[in-house]
């Protein structure tokens, strides 16, 4: 955890503007962890993001629902986490899964076959 808050908004500022520190982070988080360490942590936050979001569903309106800054944060820590993958399953790859399954959807609305949900 960074400590300093200079640093901590030095590199929220990059992140927001998508400049290196944030690729060099993304990098180290790849090179330096295991590749059963680096799957471990995605699936921890991606159950952690599943959790919240079940919970704002089944806690509507209750004390106990998440704040939508508990959303906001495990949004980001998913986010960071496919960054990482991305990285070890190679980016290429994934943006052309990405693009592939853009253009399927593109065609379901163009054919009038997205109604509601894909």
């Amino acid at each position: 955890m960074i400590e300093d808050l200079a640093e901590q908004e030095e590199i929220r500022k990059a992140v927001l503007q998508r400049k290196p520190v944030q690729i060099d982070i993304i990098d180290e988080m790849a090179k330096t962890n295991s590749w059963n360490y680096n799957l471990d942590k995605t699936i921890e936050e991606l159950f952690e993001l599943g959790e919240v979001l079940m919970k704002s569903k089944l806690k509507k309106g209750s004390p106990k629902e998440p704040s939508a800054q508990s959303i906001i944060e495990e949004i980001g820590d998913v986010e960071i986490r496919i960054r990482v993958l991305r990285k070890l399953f190679g980016e290429q790859l994934v943006d052309q899964r990405v693009g592939e399954k853009l253009a399927k959807f593109k065609g379901f609305f163009e054919q009038g076959k997205y109604i509601g949900s894909i």
